[in-house]
């Protein structure tokens, strides 16, 4: 069986923001992925930093080109 990789971006509103010396945020922008291989299914969530040139079309595009063997 093949497995079946499923990315997602997401946006999440803080309660409150999230501030450190860099600035604050008020949204976390996520990737959320979800992992299926027959009747199993894993899940996991990872947040791009643009402070390394990560954004959320890259690492999407970065997960979604990962072998499924």
């Amino acid at each position: 069986m093949t497995l079946k990789i499923e990315v997602q971006a997401e946006s999440f509103r803080l309660a409150q923001a999230f501030r450190i010396s860099r600035g604050a945020k008020t949204e976390a922008q996520v990737i959320t992925v979800t992992l299926r291989d027959g009747p199993h299914a894993g899940r996991g969530e990872c947040v791009p930093y643009a402070r390394y040139g990560e954004s959320l079309d890259s690492v999407a595009g970065l997960i979604r080109g990962l072998p499924r063997t």
